[in-house]
């Protein structure tokens, strides 16, 4: 359960830091400062593997192992896995769908 939970979010907080730290810094280039030219890139980048750590790294590895447990015969994997999977269903019931829905509704009204 901890690895695609892990690696899911944990990764997107990663890069979440990343990029509020070179946003702050006032520079656009984070990791680089001497790639001036590239910081679009770079935070393109930050702000992917942002949102694809949630939404892809952490469902992705959960399926991955549930399937993976069901081969070995890891009864255990498994259930990992489906527990890992319920806390993702419910950090998009509570956190993601919310957050879009309001987002998405006022855009700029608020």
């Amino acid at each position: 359960m901890g690895l695609p939970v892990g690696a899911g979010l944990g990764g997107s907080i990663a890069s979440l830091t990343l990029l509020a730290w070179g946003l702050e810094s006032g520079s656009n280039v984070i990791f680089y400062p001497h790639l001036q030219e590239h910081g679009f890139e770079s935070e393109t980048i930050l702000m992917l593997t942002m949102h694809a750590g949630h939404l892809i790294v952490w469902p992705s590895l959960s399926v991955w192992f549930i399937f993976k447990g069901r081969n070995l015969n890891n009864p255990g994997l498994g259930k990992g896995a489906l527990v890992s999977m319920l806390l993702y269903v419910i950090w998009m019931a509570l956190f993601i769908f919310p957050v879009a829905w309001f987002v998405y509704n006022f855009n700029g009204i608020v």
